[in-house]
């Protein structure tokens, strides 16, 4: 059978993808060999949140007599907090499945291997596409050892035990998100860094930030660590010239992931690559007519969102219309305490270029966050000097997630500074200190000195 447009994964890029193509009427097929919503959905973005919930919750018990509240200590039962992220997950993946059907795609459950002539195999049938998306995603990277009770991200979401203490290698985004969410529910933790800070994707300020309220929840860190070995209760590194050692019931492996790409198989059909990921063109197109790639397969942050939106701009393309992807407007965020988020051109690049100017507006100056006693952080806008185009934004404060949803929206129907200067935003909120930091690059703050 023949279709128009074969997808390849089914995570979050590749059933936006035939959604999406479905609903515009195309002939569409695909094929997942696990569940559809991919890692994010099933082993990532969605489980990990679900999990923090409950630990924010035993934290705030934990520390309720800081609001004038005596709580008796908080039992976990993990086992039921694990049952609720399966409930969670279940639900979304059924829902997927739902549109799926509603969006008249087909649906393979198998592993697909392309083949030549815009053809694919999945164990002994041949399908033929028009069009093929290539959405294979990725997989944690991880020692070539194997070691007992040595995990990755994927692995450990399945324990339905919690460690007493941990060892997280690897302090980027997934490991400060462990580490945030394992101490909270009582574990206790470690983070080992290769390299001067945590989450050096961020600026440096976010980062010690970041750090700071860490070590504030008794997560010990280690930057500058360079592991030497993996045990079945211990981690051994070295740091600064000195080898160390610390004890643990488990290792938790964070150390960024692997796209899925057969760089073997991809050049040997024509498709071009680039350090183990797809090259593609504007319109996600790779080298060869009518194969796309979209997700952790091709350059770029290894973001759910950011595969959804590579599956729009494909879709788009094979229906022949364009859209335009804008990689300088992709949010990143970190659920910590508290949450860190950012958008566009970073602090460091601002401060480089005499065009721009910005304001930080310091969340402890905010009603809403003082009231809820979460005053940790800030608001930064970054704008042009001379037309006051919104040009980044770094955020660190409770609700960061939401309110780099607001700066991004901005960025997105090319609002100026000055737009989000005379917004009315509701009154308290931690939203108004988008206010603030616009006000106070527009020289007209109330509540700071500029």
């Amino acid at each position: 059978m023949k279709y128009d447009v074969a997808i390849i994964g089914g995570g979050p890029g590749g059933y936006v993808a035939a959604i999406r193509a479905g609903r515009m009427g195309l002939k569409t097929v695909l094929f997942e060999k696990e569940t559809v919503g991919g890692v994010c959905l099933n082993k990532g973005c969605i489980p990990t949140k679900a999990l923090l919930k409950s630990s924010q919750i035993c934290w705030q018990s934990e520390h309720s007599s800081e609001h004038g509240l005596k709580c008796q200590k908080i039992e976990i039962d993990f086992t039921s907090t694990a049952q609720r992220k399966d409930t969670i997950v279940s639900s979304l993946v059924s829902g997927i499945k739902g549109l799926l059907k509603n969006s008249g795609v087909e649906v393979i459950k198998a592993e697909a291997e392309l083949l030549e002539g815009k053809k694919i195999r999945a164990g002994e049938t041949t399908w033929e596409s028009k069009n093929i998306i290539i959405a294979t995603g990725s997989k944690p990277a991880r020692p070539s050892e194997s070691t007992e009770n040595v995990f990755t991200s994927d692995e450990f979401l399945s324990l339905k035990e919690l460690p007493k203490s941990i060892v997280i290698v690897g302090g980027g985004v997934i490991g400060v998100e462990f580490a945030n969410m394992l101490a909270g529910f009582g574990c206790r933790v470690s983070v080992l860094e290769m390299t001067d800070r945590l989450v050096p994707s961020a600026d440096e300020d976010v980062s010690l930030l970041l750090q700071s309220s860490l070590e504030a929840r008794g997560i010990h860190v280690f930057c500058g660590a360079a592991v030497t070995g993996y045990h079945p209760h211990c981690v051994t590194f070295q740091q600064e010239g000195v080898v160390k050692e610390i004890s643990c019931e488990a290792t938790l492996i964070s150390v960024g992931r692997v796209p899925n790409v057969d760089t073997m198989v991809w050049e040997r059909l024509g498709i071009q690559c680039d350090h183990e990921k797809i090259k593609v063109n504007a319109e996600m197109e790779t080298s060869v007519n009518h194969i796309y790639a979209i997700g952790d397969v091709v350059e770029g942050p290894m973001l759910a969102h950011k595969a959804s939106a590579e599956a729009l701009v494909a879709v788009e393309a094979i229906a022949g219309r364009k859209r335009r992807m804008r990689y300088d407007r992709i949010p990143h965020c970190v659920y910590t305490q508290p949450e860190a988020a950012w958008i566009g051109m970073s602090a460091r690049e601002a401060q480089e270029n005499v065009k721009v100017k910005m304001f930080t507006f310091p969340t402890s100056f905010n009603g809403k966050s003082l009231a809820e006693g979460e005053t940790e952080g800030f608001v930064r806008l970054i704008a042009h000097r001379d037309t006051g185009e919104l040009l980044g934004a770094q955020v660190v404060c409770a609700h960061a997630s939401e309110l780099i949803g607001i700066i991004g929206s901005a960025m997105q129907s090319e609002a100026c500074v000055e737009d989000l200067e005379e917004m009315i935003l509701p009154h308290p909120s931690v939203s108004e200190s988008i206010g603030e930091a616009a006000a106070g690059i527009c020289e007209k703050s109330i509540h700071t000195m500029f």
